[in-house]
Protein backbone atom coordinates (compact mmCIF):
# COMPACT_ATOMS: atom_id res chain seq x y z
CA UNK A 1 0.00 0.00 0.00
CA UNK A 2 2.47 2.54 1.15
CA UNK A 3 4.99 1.58 -1.77
CA UNK A 4 1.85 2.30 -4.39
CA UNK A 5 1.28 5.73 -2.73
CA UNK A 6 4.92 6.68 -2.26
CA UNK A 7 5.79 6.02 -6.04
CA UNK A 8 2.86 7.60 -7.68
CA UNK A 9 3.19 10.45 -5.53
CA UNK A 10 6.94 10.92 -6.13
CA UNK A 11 5.99 10.30 -10.38
CA UNK A 12 3.22 13.08 -9.87
CA UNK A 13 5.76 15.53 -8.54
CA UNK A 14 8.82 14.88 -10.73
CA UNK A 15 7.80 17.47 -13.18
CA UNK A 16 6.34 20.42 -10.66
CA UNK A 17 8.44 23.20 -9.81
CA UNK A 18 7.76 22.35 -5.91
CA UNK A 19 8.31 18.86 -5.17
CA UNK A 20 6.59 17.88 -1.78
CA UNK A 21 5.20 14.49 -0.73
CA UNK A 22 4.09 14.20 3.13
CA UNK A 23 3.54 10.78 4.23
CA UNK A 24 1.84 10.25 7.54
CA UNK A 25 0.84 6.76 9.65
CA UNK A 26 -1.41 7.02 12.43
CA UNK A 27 -4.27 5.66 14.53
CA UNK A 28 -7.74 6.84 15.08
CA UNK A 29 -10.07 5.11 17.09
CA UNK A 30 -9.77 1.89 16.40
CA UNK A 31 -8.50 2.23 12.22
CA UNK A 32 -5.06 2.64 10.92
CA UNK A 33 -4.29 5.54 8.89
CA UNK A 34 -2.30 5.63 6.11
CA UNK A 35 -1.94 9.46 4.28
CA UNK A 36 -0.15 10.42 1.35
CA UNK A 37 -0.41 13.84 0.32
CA UNK A 38 1.20 15.39 -3.02
CA UNK A 39 1.54 18.99 -4.70
CA UNK A 40 -0.70 18.22 -7.75
CA UNK A 41 -3.25 20.61 -9.92
CA UNK A 42 -6.85 20.17 -8.55
CA UNK A 43 -8.53 17.10 -9.30
CA UNK A 44 -12.30 16.67 -10.32
CA UNK A 45 -14.37 14.31 -9.02
CA UNK A 46 -15.05 12.60 -12.27
CA UNK A 47 -11.19 12.18 -11.96
CA UNK A 48 -11.11 11.01 -8.81
CA UNK A 49 -13.79 7.97 -9.71
CA UNK A 50 -12.18 7.42 -12.53
CA UNK A 51 -8.44 7.11 -11.05
CA UNK A 52 -8.95 3.34 -9.81
CA UNK A 53 -10.35 1.96 -13.32
CA UNK A 54 -7.62 -1.01 -14.75
CA UNK A 55 -5.49 1.02 -17.67
CA UNK A 56 -6.43 4.09 -16.45
CA UNK A 57 -3.18 6.55 -16.20
CA UNK A 58 -2.20 10.38 -15.81
CA UNK A 59 0.79 9.20 -17.24
CA UNK A 60 2.27 8.29 -20.47
CA UNK A 61 4.12 5.64 -21.42
CA UNK A 62 5.61 3.92 -25.05
CA UNK A 63 7.20 1.78 -22.88
CA UNK A 64 5.83 0.59 -20.17
CA UNK A 65 1.83 -0.33 -19.08
CA UNK A 66 0.45 1.77 -16.47
CA UNK A 67 -2.75 2.25 -14.82
CA UNK A 68 -2.50 -0.97 -12.71
CA UNK A 69 -1.28 0.61 -8.90
CA UNK A 70 -4.44 2.21 -8.25
CA UNK A 71 -6.31 -0.39 -9.69
CA UNK A 72 -4.28 -2.82 -6.93
CA UNK A 73 -4.26 -0.74 -4.38
CA UNK A 74 -8.05 -0.27 -4.47
CA UNK A 75 -8.50 -4.40 -4.43
CA UNK A 76 -5.84 -4.74 -1.87
CA UNK A 77 -7.54 -2.82 0.27
CA UNK A 78 -11.48 -3.61 -0.22
CA UNK A 79 -9.93 -6.89 0.51
CA UNK A 80 -8.34 -6.38 3.79
CA UNK A 81 -11.97 -4.58 4.65
CA UNK A 82 -10.13 -0.79 4.07
CA UNK A 83 -11.13 2.22 2.61
CA UNK A 84 -9.99 4.92 0.25
CA UNK A 85 -10.36 8.18 0.21
CA UNK A 86 -9.37 10.53 -1.99
CA UNK A 87 -9.41 14.58 -2.19
CA UNK A 88 -8.15 17.81 -3.17
CA UNK A 89 -6.56 20.20 0.11
CA UNK A 90 -5.89 23.35 0.00
CA UNK A 91 -2.10 23.93 1.71
CA UNK A 92 -0.02 26.56 0.41
CA UNK A 93 -0.38 24.72 -3.41
CA UNK A 94 -3.44 22.23 -3.75
CA UNK A 95 -2.44 18.93 -2.62
CA UNK A 96 -4.43 15.73 -4.07
CA UNK A 97 -4.83 13.17 -0.61
CA UNK A 98 -4.64 9.67 -0.78
CA UNK A 99 -6.17 8.40 3.20
CA UNK A 100 -6.06 4.69 3.57
CA UNK A 101 -8.04 3.16 6.36
CA UNK A 102 -7.48 -0.35 7.84
CA UNK A 103 -8.48 -2.28 10.91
Amino acid sequence: IVGILINNAFEAVADLPVKHVILRVSKEKDMNVIEVKNVHPYLKEETIRNMFKTGVSSKTSEIYKRGYGLHNLRKIVTDNEGSIEVYNEDLDDNYVVFRILLI
